[in-house]
């Protein structure tokens, strides 16, 4: 039976045979691959069709590595409208999704699913990437490709078992009270003002507000990604007035995250003192840390967050108190958390009230 043979770190099926003349014969078969694992995988399917070669069902020349059932290109725009339509994923996940396929298609100029080579790309990733968190974002979506044309019977099994590589543990990234007070100060927008306090009074994520609504003096979060889960958490008038503005604002997400990258570039507080890149959702770390802090609850920070686990928001509890007290500053009747300006003033720009009043409140 056919066996493997290694030439130029790649794994080979060798065929040996007996001509009609007595002759000695031998075919080596490519298995573009150097993982031993999914070589023996592949050997299998040469070793098949060498059977039916020596009971005289097949010609030598006709053993060959089958290719992929489907073609990639095709079964790949199937997998982006699942993800389109099924999934209902947002048109940037989309174009993250179609980055992963150029690059495959940038490092491979034909791409065989079953003999998916996983070291040679997480290679080709490394010498491309200096930070695992491109190198995972990959990772993650040709993981999602793989399994879902395994669940819908493109192909007969994975071909390999990807795993991310590990993070750098990094602690959660916060704005202190007097930080938050100098963003605040450098907004000239109400609908910017109104969103930076309700995510920073609330945790909510980003997009989160999209399935949200008020009823009896707490903020609703139902979650359509995570079976429907959903959470409370209670406000006051202020958060709600906020909120109302917020609910009815013209900016879509990533312009509000934008903005709010802009105000902190300028105020020198896009980084940390460590060196760590902050963005819009450090206001959530922000809220989970100080809510920690105040209440020294992990679970209560839990049910707010909306964590499926608690392990998940230890993380907040690793921080050192003292150091939370100087940034926060709790003990001094909390002076530095309050907003500095109403949301009704004057001197914001651009603002529209005129759907206030139609919000739903619940």
């Amino acid at each position: 039976m056919a066996s493997l043979r290694k030439l130029n770190n790649k794994f080979f099926a060798r065929i040996r045979w007996t001509d009609k003349q007595g002759k000695r014969k031998e075919k080596l078969i490519c298995l573009q691959t150097s993982s031993k694992r999914r070589a023996n995988r592949l050997l299998k399917n040469i070793q098949r069709q060498e059977e039916a070669f020596r009971r005289g069902l097949k010609s030598i020349e006709d053993i060959k590595l089958e290719k992929s059932p489907t073609d990639f290109e095709k079964l790949w725009e199937k997998f982006i409208q699942y993800q389109k339509n099924i999934r209902d994923n947002s048109e940037k996940t989309l174009r993250s999704y179609n980055f992963t396929y150029k690059t495959l298609n940038i490092f491979y100029s034909e791409i065989n699913i079953i003999a998916f080579d996983l070291n040679d790309f997480l290679k080709k990733l490394k010498k491309k990437y200096d930070n695992i968190y491109s190198i995972n974002t990959h990772l993650r979506h040709l993981r999602a490709f793989l399994n879902w044309a395994k669940e819908g019977n493109y192909i007969s099994e994975i071909p390999c078992k990807i795993k991310l590589l590990k993070k750098p543990k990094t602690r959660p990234r916060y704005f202190t009270d007097s930080e938050i007070n100098q963003i605040l100060e450098a907004v000239e927008n109400q609908e910017l003002y109104s969103r930076i306090i309700l995510h920073w009074k609330t945790g909510i994520r980003l997009s989160e507000i999209h399935d949200s609504y008020l009823k009896n003096n707490f903020l609703k979060i139902f979650n359509p990604k995570k079976n429907g889960a959903e959470r409370s958490i209670k406000i006051d008038k202020e958060i709600e007035k906020y909120y109302k503005i917020a609910k009815s604002g013209k900016y879509n997400d990533t312009t509000i995250s934008k903005k709010f990258l802009d105000i902190i570039r300028k105020l020198n507080l896009y980084r940390t003192q460590e060196g760590d890149k902050r963005t819009f959702h450090c206001l959530r770390h922000t809220f989970a840390i100080r809510t920690y802090f105040e209440t020294r609850d992990i679970y209560l920070v839990k049910k707010l967050l909306g964590h499926a686990s608690v392990k998940t928001t230890e993380i907040y509890a690793e921080f050192n108190l003292e150091e939370l007290e100087n940034d926060f500053e709790i003990e001094k009747n909390n002076q530095n958390s309050k907003p500095q300006r109403d949301a009704s003033e004057s001197d914001f720009k651009n603002i529209n009230y005129q759907n206030l009043n139609q919000i739903a409140v619940g």
